[in-house]
């Protein structure tokens, strides 16, 4: 792994750190999904939530992290990416998602950079290796190799 993969990997573990002690006094650790649930593409968006979900469920099962349960709250944008920007909008707000997981495409995830970067919260695991995306923004984790 080169210098320039590990201090960003170092980075993501400190700002989803920094994310989850921010949460101590709440109950459940919020992390929000846009993603197409129904619509072109609904496939994907549902491979993607249901995986999270089953991966979450175990972790929440061995007691969660530091006793906090993880919760997903996903909405559905339909493939539009009006949506995506409202749907990013409520996550942030209406349900203070401390990150924002598993958007289904980088054409999805372009409207929400302006809010993660505003709200300095951590943009992990799009499903896209696209540069529009990989060069947004210090906030933004992806997992997926470049195109």
């Amino acid at each position: 792994m080169e210098m320039g993969t590990k201090m960003k990997s170092l980075r993501c573990c400190l700002v989803l750190f920094f994310a989850l002690a921010t949460t101590a006094n709440a109950a459940d650790i919020t992390i929000g999904q846009s993603t197409p649930l129904t619509g072109s593409n609904a496939d994907l968006g549902n491979d993607i939530r249901n995986g999270a979900l089953a991966y979450f469920e175990r972790i929440n099962a061995t007691g969660g992290v530091n006793g906090h349960k993880i919760k997903l709250v996903t909405l559905d944008d339909k493939n539009d990416t009006q949506l995506a920007a409202e749907n990013t909008k409520r996550l942030l707000g209406e349900n203070n998602a401390v990150a924002l997981f598993g958007y289904a495409s980088s054409t999805l995830s372009i409207p929400a950079m302006p809010m993660v970067k505003e709200s300095r919260v951590p943009f992990f695991a799009p499903f896209t290796g696209a540069d529009t995306i990989r060069k947004q923004n210090d906030f933004v984790y992806t997992v997926r190799a470049t195109y």
